[in-house]
């Protein structure tokens, strides 16, 4: 039988005595994937109603964040310079899809909408 890590594959740290029904409690830290430590204790998905951190500070309101794309994606129309055009578009559709998908809150869209549409004024 061969042991397994948290992640189901075949673990290859075989300095102790493979025992099959080892709890994954007592797993060394140190056998942890690198691919696990990425992963966010903060949920994804409406981070402002869920997220203590972010219950303190008052959200913008979506309607506002929307507003300040459609702002965005204006000005991008002007830009001539096809590689901030393209870098630009990129950002957008980005926060677009944060936004849409509650991959991000309010604040943190509106903040670098905000950041974009400096670049864009810059650049027209």
């Amino acid at each position: 039988h061969v042991q397994r890590n948290k992640n189901g594959q075949a673990d290859t740290n075989q300095t102790e005595k493979p025992q099959t029904e080892k709890p994954e409690e007592e797993t060394p830290r140190e056998e942890k994937p690198q691919s696990e430590k990425p992963e966010s204790p903060k949920p994804t998905e409406e981070p402002e109603e869920e997220s203590p951190e972010e219950s303190e500070e008052p959200q913008v309101e979506t309607e506002k964040v929307k507003e300040k794309l459609r702002e965005a994606e204006d000005l991008l129309g002007k830009i001539q310079d096809p590689i901030i055009k393209s870098n630009a578009k990129e950002t957008l559709t980005g926060l677009k899809n944060n936004l849409l998908f509650g991959t991000q809150d309010n604040n943190t869209i509106m903040a670098e909408a905000e950041k974009l549409l400096a670049l864009l004024k810059e650049n027209k």
